[in-house]
């Protein structure tokens, strides 16, 4: 959802997309700006955060859970952009840039001189307390790739004294893709928080590794039960000991939650805005009209088929509620149909890389962008971006290998071996593993039907998977489409064995994949990856992703964002700003709107 830091899994750019409100309640300040204030911020439907330990599993792991609350309480090891910028935020990080020896296999981090909450100073035990809980139980969280880190740390040292932490890797890697793709997840935790139980001190914060070792697992245990408890989340003490600008107040049931401003923030810019009050809405029609109002909401989100049309690529058009500004944001990530390769009963079809063509072929990105999107949208064919401009993505194709074309999809069914009714899904009427049969796994008279799951929240999004199923359709291709709340859907995307309950699942629509700043994707598309939901397996693949973990050279990227593209191991859809953001003139500082989604409250100000 990356992204402050990665891995960011997002449900989907609509879910991302906040709004905000606010009442100016203090005295001016001598630059024209109100201090203080409060913020009163829009949630689409169903899309409240309900995770706060910033050890996140795969089944929490989305933007509203990490860089739209953890992350304004918990601050990461680097954060990672800032506006339109993908690179290193250095004035809100935690750390200085990382020292790197000739070898690139040892990194040394010097800590700032930072503080928790109760008074206690940032110290190398707090990354050890993140680094032990990693080694006991990273298959518990959603940033571990097999192999990665923590697997590839050969040694650790930590010098209170310099107030440093350096790391000793098992071989060389690329210094681009270890800040931007390991360190950058990494969260130091307070010693607090180092607990087993009420009362009873843990030693995962410890520089010891056997110490660690033996208490990590409870200590993890305990915390994780924690929370699970969303009612205590504001009455719980641990939850109050943050380091980043904001502290949590409040949180209701209900999904609405607020935020007010730690007074003993150490980092820089101090946050001007006391409170954040985030407010849930039963629909994006509900939230819109309170925008409309003008009575509640200062920054919300306009649904983009009220926008009025714009081409693709153009700058944005005038804000249909007036007094408001757009402040639109292009995702640095991709959006994508997420394939479930283990499903016993359409694995095997999906597994067929002429099937996936066929269902690339059947996605007019085109008439999404237009029609859906009303501009705000740019097509997406693989897993890099091609804006905003990076220096990860010299030398990248921009050309699509699987334009909008209904009868290449026909042609590429009934040359391998399946029958096309003149109603209905096409049939296989010639299987076996030949080059014109239909493949390994699939019987005869199997039918080309397929459940597509998708997410209930954005217009945009509910025309395109309608637009998806009819134009399919034309092609032999049956998808049916269930719409379920975002929170449900990201519970049933579950990496699965076919024998397994949990592998009903087939197509999910999941939404928009906030990348880091550094574009690779071995957590996604690497055999075994954290986040490889899907189960994709491929040899090459594998070789190319090794590659761009250790290369420093933007061609390592392009070649596996090339392969990825040719292969398909997601449906790739168009990636829309929408919906977007609608911030009123009075509040500034918040565009432009980083494409990672973090959010900077600390450095919002109202003006007279």
């Amino acid at each position: 959802m990356r992204s402050g830091r990665k891995f960011r899994s997002a449900v989907t750019a609509a879910a991302l997309s906040i709004g905000l409100a606010a009442c100016a309640d203090s005295p001016n300040g001598t630059d024209g700006t109100v201090a203080g204030g409060s913020v009163t911020i829009a949630q689409l439907p169903q899309s409240a955060p309900n995770y706060i330990f910033p050890f996140v599993p795969p089944g929490h792991h989305t933007v509203q859970n990490v860089e739209q609350f953890q992350a304004l309480m918990y601050r990461p090891l680097y954060w990672i952009g800032s506006g339109n910028s993908l690179a290193v935020d250095e004035e809100l990080s935690l750390a200085e840039l990382p020292v790197w020896n000739d070898t690139h296999d040892r990194v040394t981090i010097e800590l700032k001189q930072f503080s928790w909450s109760d008074g206690t100073p940032l110290t190398p035990r707090n990354v050890a307390f993140w680094i032990g809980l990693l080694r006991a139980e990273k298959k518990n969280v959603s940033y571990y790739t097999p192999g990665l880190f923590p697997d590839n740390l050969a040694d650790v040292a930590y010098d209170d004294k310099a107030n440093t932490v350096t790391m000793t890797l098992t071989s060389p890697v690329s210094p681009d893709w270890f800040l931007y793709s390991q360190l950058s997840t990494i969260t130091p935790l307070p010693e607090a928080w180092d607990l087993t139980g009420p009362g009873t001190k843990g030693s995962c914060s410890s520089t010891d590794p056997a110490a660690q070792a033996a208490s990590c697992s409870d200590v993890y245990k305990y915390l994780s039960e924690k929370a699970k408890s969303t009612a205590t989340y504001a009455s719980e003490p641990l939850w109050q000991v943050v380091n980043g600008p904001y502290r949590l107040k409040s949180f209701e049931s209900s999904g609405a939650f607020t935020l007010v401003a730690n007074t003993k923030y150490s980092g820089s810019p101090k946050p001007t805005i006391s409170e954040l009050n985030f407010v849930p809405f039963t629909s994006v029609s509900a939230e819109y009209d309170a925008l409309r109002s003008g009575q509640q909401l200062t920054i919300g989100y306009v649904p983009s088929n009220v926008l009025k049309p714009k081409k693709a690529g153009d700058p944005p058009g005038e804000s249909p509620v007036p007094g408001f500004k757009l402040a639109p944001v292009q995702p640095w990530g991709f959006s994508y149909l997420l394939i479930n390769f283990n499903n016993p009963t359409v694995g095997p079809v999906l597994r067929q890389l002429y099937i996936r063509q066929a269902l690339q072929s059947v996605v007019n990105q085109d008439l999404y962008i237009e029609k859906a999107a009303n501009g705000y949208g740019q097509p997406a064919f693989g897993p890099v971006p091609v804006s905003p401009e990076s220096p990860f993505t010299r030398g990248m194709s921009h050309t699509n290998p699987y334009p909008f074309d209904v009868s290449r999809a026909r042609q590429l069914l009934t040359s391998h071996g399946w029958s096309i009714p003149a109603e209905g899904p096409a049939t296989c009427t010639d299987p076996g593993t030949g080059p014109n049969q239909c493949g390994a796994g699939i019987a005869q008279g199997q039918k080309l039907s397929i459940e597509l799951e998708s997410y209930t929240g954005d217009p945009a999004v509910t025309q395109m998977m309608s637009q998806l199923s009819s134009d399919a359709s034309k092609a032999g291709i049956d998808i049916k489409v269930t719409s379920v709340a975002p929170q449900q859907m990201v519970a049933d995307a579950v990496q699965c064995m076919p024998n397994e309950p949990t592998c009903k699942w087939q197509l999910i629509n999941y939404g928009t994949w906030i990348l880091n700043s550094y574009p690779s994707g071995t957590s996604l598309f690497r055999t075994g990856g954290g986040s490889n939901i899907g189960s994709y397996s491929d040899p090459q693949m594998d070789a190319l992703l090794a590659a761009t973990l250790t290369s420093a050279d933007p061609a390592a990227i392009a070649k596996y964002a090339e392969y990825a593209s040719e292969q398909i191991p997601v449906i790739w859809l168009p990636t829309m700003a929408s919906p977007v953001y609608a911030v009123k003139e009075s509040l500034s500082g918040v565009a432009p709107i980083s494409p990672l989604f973090n959010l900077t409250p600390e450095k919002w100000t109202f003006s007279k």
